[in-house]
């Protein structure tokens, strides 16, 4: 399937993704131009990642969820927690995937806003890559991330499911009763 790309379109401070289009939105308002930013072309590429994997009867296409695959995508590409570095015409971050002052947690810092509730997600799938290269050297730990990130892309409805739909990629003998390798 192809995508096609939309770029200086005539509006600033944002991009999206309508599937099979993508639309980046030129420099203005405090905003750098969005096709010239890597991690916003990886997020934006993501929700189209997102609804391409879902697997029928399974997976869902959730907002929240979405967004979150989008930064995680991002982070995948460049290995940086800070998502859209440049979006404000500095080295700001967009969003932080590592936040200094705590991670998110879904319930309590979850405010119905996509963007938001996404970073719950993003993060701790960035404490999990984290800790997969810890525990399994750096290439195989992010090599089982990455199979754990798409089994999430293509069986998550939600936020939640996708604890379950981790263990079910982290299983080894099909008998999540005993654990998983890396189930914290």
């Amino acid at each position: 399937r192809s995508i096609t790309l939309n770029v200086n379109e005539n509006s600033t401070c944002n991009a999206m993704s309508g599937g099979n289009t993508l639309h980046f939105f030129r420099r203005g308002g405090g905003c750098e131009n969005t096709a010239r930013l890597a991690d916003v072309v990886y997020h934006e590429f993501g929700h189209s990642l997102h609804g391409e994997s879902i697997i029928s009867g399974i997976g869902n296409f959730d907002g929240a969820l979405s967004e979150g695959i989008g930064d995680v995508l991002a982070l995948a590409m460049t290995n940086d927690p800070g998502m859209g570095r440049g979006f404000f015409m500095d080295d700001r971050p967009l969003r932080q995937l590592n936040p200094a002052n705590g991670e998110k947690v879904w319930g309590v810092n979850t405010t119905g806003e996509v963007h938001n509730d996404g970073e719950v997600y993003g993060g701790t799938m960035y404490d999990l890559k984290t800790a997969l290269e810890a525990s399994l050297g750096t290439e195989a730990g992010y090599d089982h991330w990455l199979e754990i990130f798409y089994a999430t892309i293509q069986r998550g409805a939600d936020i939640p499911s996708t604890y379950a739909e981790a263990l079910l990629a982290d299983d080894d003998d099909g008998n999540l009763d005993n654990g998983t390798p890396n189930q914290c």
